[in-house]
């Protein structure tokens, strides 16, 4: 598949879905990232914190 063997293209295909997700939430990043994810509130939540705690460990070690 021509698609598939393109280097970087899973890559822009998940910030076009993520890029969705965040327009359906009205440029809610956070609500974004959890639809992103997960149809159900609590996975959704689950998801975010897990997200932020990755964000904030590496921001702690200075990769921003």
């Amino acid at each position: 598949n021509p698609f598939l063997s393109r280097a970087g293209f899973d890559i822009q295909v998940g910030a076009w879905i993520l890029r969705k997700h965040i327009d359906e939430a009205r440029g809610n990043v956070w609500k974004g990232v959890a639809r992103y994810n997960a149809k159900t509130k609590a996975k959704q939540l689950k998801y975010v914190k897990k997200v932020k705690l990755v964000l904030a460990n590496s921001k702690k070690r200075g990769r921003q």
